[in-house]
């Protein structure tokens, strides 16, 4: 069970001024950008880093340029191979094996009778290159339809779209590097066209919503075995189509931004998040301007998402697409952090660590290793990792018989906590304090080892947390 020591160390600042409501904010790049576009492809690179951006529609026609979003900057890429220029294609980031995968999408040719083929290719980025897949069975050529990776089976997971004979597609398709397999599908669900679709991590299902559909629009959930209805759109009362989803690793929720009206001007929809039972809209402390068929993608190593480009037909022909780049992250984020090295004790150098960020308002997970056995261990908790006491810190403790062992982060707090030895994991509870939002609070184990030295005291590592705003 937590403590109520852990919650009292985090709300002992509480007489600070709290910061301003909004805990997500919109900030535009200012830098070179790609050519205003719509409807391209975006995905985060897992091998080449970053971001990859691929095709779209231009005011000047259909492109097949490649793109990389570093973080900072976007930089014109020049690959041995590219698919064909197209409008409307999809990406998903296959993070076991380290590619990119795109399908489908659509070409124009006004000598034919319908001027709009869609294409039924599948091609893998490797961080350098485009690499062509011919499986033997595929996907009908498409486009308008929805990828995502769904990285708890290994899998590309493809939905609906539309093609030269069915205008509201309602297949599932899944990709594992070498065959495109049809899902059957116990429920049955309605087609979807100019959707979007991202895989909860932390649920394990991939959502999606939005389109033009045949029914009344829904958010589905995807399991690997069957689509489950879920709940209604965001901005149910406003109809829309055109939205983007991504999942925000470091936030653990889907996101949504945009869409518009059915004659394509542009919504105030903005963003909203889904918690697996309801979409909740979320105050930013700036906004872009409205737009539809933008590209928007989660970028893993700075934990921003990022939108690029779009749509608004509410506009003069030739700035109806958009050549502007945003990221939206939390005005406080948060991370976690060890520094500084245990001591041994009889298992081993003792150690804490966590794959959790530090969110206000969540439980935040301690995870102890080499923990002596029949024993208790202790979690400290301090606002400075610099002094304690007017002692600076690192302190070695060598001079009272802890030989080896370090203390780095001052004694404010401490809640003890029984130890069977080797494994354990503690609960930090982090109330939902906007007093010490953006503030870093330090953590150090200590456990009690008899046989470790002569003051039976081991010590841990460091752990930094800067507390963050969800």
């Amino acid at each position: 069970m937590p403590s109520p020591h852990s919650v009292l160390a985090v709300t002992a600042v509480c007489s600070l001024v709290a910061p301003a409501a909004a805990q997500l904010g919109w900030q535009q790049y200012p830098g070179s950008h790609p050519s205003a576009r719509h409807e391209a492809a975006l995905s985060a690179d897992p091998t080449g880093g970053g971001l990859v951006l691929f095709g779209g529609s231009s005011n000047s026609g259909l492109l097949a340029d490649t793109w990389r979003w570093t973080g900072a900057q976007w930089l014109s890429l020049a690959p041995a191979n590219s698919p064909p220029a197209r409008y409307g294609a999809r990406m998903a980031s296959d993070t076991a094996r380290g590619v990119v995968v795109l399908f489908g999408g659509f070409l124009e040719n006004y000598n034919l009778p319908n001027p709009i083929v869609p294409l039924g290719d599948t091609w893998e980025w490797d961080g350098t290159d485009w690499n062509q897949r011919v499986p033997t069975g595929s996907p009908s050529p498409r486009w308008g339809h929805a990828m995502a990776y769904d990285s708890l089976r290994g899998r590309t997971v493809l939905f609906g779209g539309t093609d030269a004979t069915n205008p509201w597609l309602a297949d599932t398709w899944e990709w594992d590097g070498n065959h495109w397999r049809l899902r059957p599908t116990p429920t049955p669900v309605p087609g979807q066209v100019n959707h979007s679709m991202a895989f909860d991590a932390a649920r394990g299902v991939c959502v999606r919503t939005d389109g033009l559909v045949l029914a009344a629009r829904a958010t589905w959930e995807w399991n690997g075995v069957a689509w489950r209805k879920a709940g209604a759109m965001p901005a149910a009362s406003t109809p829309c189509f055109g939205g983007r989803m991504v999942y925000d690793e470091a936030r653990r929720r889907v996101v949504w931004y945009g869409g518009a009206d059915n004659n394509g001007n542009a919504l105030p929809i903005g963003v909203w998040e889904w918690d697996g039972q309801d979409w909740t809209p979320r105050t930013t402390a700036t906004a872009p301007p409205h737009r539809y068929w933008h590209m928007l993608a989660y970028d893993p190593a700075s934990g921003e998402t990022i939108a690029f480009g779009g749509r608004d037909d509410s506009q003069p022909a030739l700035q109806q697409r958009k050549s502007d780049t945003w990221r939206l992250a939390p005005v406080y984020p948060a991370s976690t952090m060890a520094f500084g090295t245990g001591c041994a004790g009889s298992l081993g150098v003792l150690s804490i660590d966590s794959v959790d960020r530090p969110w206000l308002g969540t439980t935040f997970h301690v995870d102890w290793t080499n923990t002596p056995p029949a024993s208790v261990v202790v979690l400290v908790l301090g606002w400075s990792s610099q002094v304690w006491s007017g002692t600076p810190l690192p302190l070695a403790l060598g001079a009272i018989g802890m030989t080896g062992c370090s203390l780095f982060a001052a004694v404010d707090h401490a809640t003890p906590l029984a130890s069977a030895g080797g494994a354990l994991q503690q609960d930090l509870v982090l109330p939902n304090v906007p007093a010490v939002l953006g503030l870093d609070l330090f953590l150090q184990g200590f456990g009690f080892d008899a046989t470790a030295n002569p003051a039976g005291l081991t010590a841990s590592n460091g752990l930094a947390l800067r507390l963050g705003g969800l």
